[in-house]
This record gives structure tokens, sequence and C-alpha cells, in this order.
């Protein structure tokens, strides 16, 4: 399967071993987005406005991109998304390279402790639809903090190999805020001013996610630390035990023998 950068969102691809994250992406997306909106309230020299906004089309152009895979049978093809509690993810797919009537079976499962999630780890499945449509968008919302494992697979196995493109999008898009701005009659600093308090809230959300994340590595660290300091005073009186043994051996040895 080809991996690239998904749009604003932390994805791992779980096929074929491929991984991906693109956390910093979206952290750095997020900064120009803010600084881009900043500098056109504050109305400073044209110049420096334009180089913004650029800056901006140029990480949207790069988060742009989707992966696609290609579902040969009607096994899942899973990839996971690291993302906070009560986070809206937005799942744009499209079906190519097929002639035949294709229902795809989509999945969510989170883990049920913790939030790491491994092969092994019992899960909970959070979503559980068929997508009628060959290119359709689907929204669902992360329920816990953590790891969350989105699977795709195909109602029945194809005649031939079908393409799939997937995108993943974190928060809501540009369509949901224009149609908000008509909606309520806002005008473009009303609507700027919702969208930055809700990249401010994504934010902090995320903040506080690093957050319980640095209180598990920290406790990881404190774990090795602890067995890195007591394992070598175990073998140091391993050793020491071992070696006494030996002399002594050696004393009732030599004395059986009448050589000392």
């Amino acid at each position: 399967a080809r991996v690239a950068t998904p749009n604003g969102s932390r994805v791992r691809l779980s096929h074929k071993g491929k991984n991906l994250s693109c956390f910093w992406c979206r952290v750095w997306l997020c900064a120009l987005r803010r600084s881009a909106a900043a500098a056109t309230i504050t109305n400073p020299e044209p110049t420096m406005r334009g180089l913004l906004v650029l800056l901006g089309v140029a990480a949207q152009a790069l988060l742009a991109e989707g992966i696609y895979v290609l579902l040969q049978d009607d096994r899942k093809h899973c990839f996971l998304v690291e993302e906070p509690q009560q986070t809206k993810v937005e799942l744009r797919y499209a079906v190519k390279s097929t002639s035949e009537d294709v229902r795809l079976h989509f999945t969510v499962e989170t883990p049920k402790d913790g939030m790491d999630l491994g092969e092994d780890t019992p899960t909970i499945v959070s979503v559980d639809t068929l997508l009628a449509r060959t290119q359709d968008a689907y929204v669902f919302t992360t329920e816990k903090d953590g790891v969350h494992r989105a699977c795709l697979s195909l109602e029945q196995a194809p005649s031939s190999p079908v393409r799939l493109d997937l995108q993943v999008r974190v928060g809501y898009s540009d369509a949901y805020y224009e149609k908000t701005s008509k909606e309520l009659n806002l005008n473009l600093l009303e609507a700027m001013s919702i969208r930055l308090n809700d990249d401010l809230t994504a934010v902090l959300s995320e903040a506080d996610y690093m957050k319980t994340r640095e209180v598990e590595f920290h406790g990881m660290s404190e774990g090795i630390n602890s067995e890195a300091t007591w394992w070598p005073i175990v073998q140091i009186l391993t050793l020491l035990f071992t070696g006494i043994c030996q002399v002594r051996y050696l004393k009732r040895f030599f004395k059986s023998k009448k050589l000392v």
C-alpha cells in the first residue's frame, strides 16, 4: 500500500508494517492557520500576509494527500488514528477501478482498558456500519483518549482488485464553516473567530492528551531506571556469592588431598 501524509491527523497505516505519524504536521498547520488569521486581522504589510497565506496553502496541500490500498478479498485493511477524546474524525473514501456494485464495511475499535492498542488488546467496537456509496465521507467521534483502529473491508470478495482511496481529516471541514457562516449570517471576522476558537480547543485537548502520555512515559522511565539500578547490584552479589563458594570448595579440596 502507498502511504502519503494524511490531512491533519496522526495516522498509522497498519498494512504490511507501514506506519505513519503526522502529529507535528498538524501542530505546524494549526500554527500557520493562527498566524495567517492574526495577520489578516491586524492587517500587516501585504508581503508578510501573503507569505503566511502561501505557507498555509503549502501546508494544506502537503496534508491533503491521502492513502490508498488495493482490496483483493474481503479481509480487513486497518489504520490507526491516535486522537484525544471527543474529536471529530472525517474519513473520505473513494472506490475506483471497478464496475461492480461495491459495499464497504467500516468499523472503529477502541481499547477496552488504557490508551494503547496492540494485536492482543481487548477492544470495544464503537462504530460498525455499511458504506453503500462508492464515494462519500463518514464522520465519527472518538469516545476516549488513545489509539483507535479503523478498518475497512468489502462485503463480498471482488472479481478483480479494487482501489480504495482514503483521506483522514481531524476536525470540521471548510464546508462546515462556510455552511455555518451562511446559516448564522456571520461576517468574515466572526467566522474566523469561531474557527480560531475551535482550533484553540483542539490544541488544548491535544495538550491535555500529551500530558497524560507524558505521565505514562515518566512512569515507564522510572521503572526502567529502577531496573537499571538494581539489576547490576543483583549481578554483583551473585558474583560475590559464587566466588565465596568457589574459594571454600577449593580449600576443602586441597585439604582433602593433603596438598596444604
